[in-house]
């Protein structure tokens, strides 16, 4: 199949400002450049507006919405807003707006035939901290060290607004494909 580029990115925001230019900068920095991000904030935040302004023409990679209303739940209704604007792509990742990812991600997680790429992260969260490695099983693995083919994640949609939705997005994954594989590297920073 022949796919206008090779990875959607979907970045949910909520004044993340500082750390969301450091994701951006993260992907302009890829040594794979066939890429299209979709960055969403959770409601009107002047502090976004200006950032992204300024990015206008300058990346035509980048675009962005603003949602009416505040969600407050994670990102995850804006997740379901994001995969209505995938495009033609191989590879879909779903991200948020501090997390940052290292310049040969694209390079090492979207090559192959696998259905599901996933690698390991570094981890700044409350409960997990530090270097870990990522499994798929719950607690194990985050959405922002997957990459899932596009058109299943067309397929599957994003349909948990729990804590753990992230989880429950991979397992709808992995109950459509056994096709998996995983890059046994530290490509990815959560924050």
């Amino acid at each position: 199949m022949k796919y206008d580029y090779l990875l959607d990115i979907i970045v949910v925001t909520y004044q993340q400002d500082a750390c969301l230019r450091c994701l951006i900068n993260s992907f302009q920095a890829q040594t794979n450049p066939y890429w299209k991000m979709h960055i969403i904030h959770d409601g009107m935040n002047t502090k976004f507006l200006d950032l992204m302004l300024g990015l206008n023409g300058k990346d035509r990679r980048l675009t962005w919405s603003i949602t009416d209303t505040r969600s407050n739940d994670y990102g995850h209704s804006l997740r379901q807003l994001g995969i209505k604007k995938l495009g033609n792509s191989k590879y879909t990742l779903i991200t948020n707006g501090d997390n940052y990812y290292v310049p040969i991600f694209i390079e090492k997680m979207c090559t192959g035939e696998a259905d599901l790429v996933y690698c390991d992260r570094l981890h700044n969260h409350k409960e997990y901290k530090g270097y870990l490695k990522s499994e798929l099983k719950r607690k194990f693995i985050d959405c922002g060290s997957v990459v899932v083919k596009t058109s299943l994640t067309k397929e599957i949609g994003w349909n948990s607004l729990e804590y753990a939705a992230d989880w429950f997005y991979i397992s709808e994954v992995l109950e459509h494909t056994k096709n998996t594989k995983k890059v046994d590297q530290c490509l990815f920073v959560h924050n």
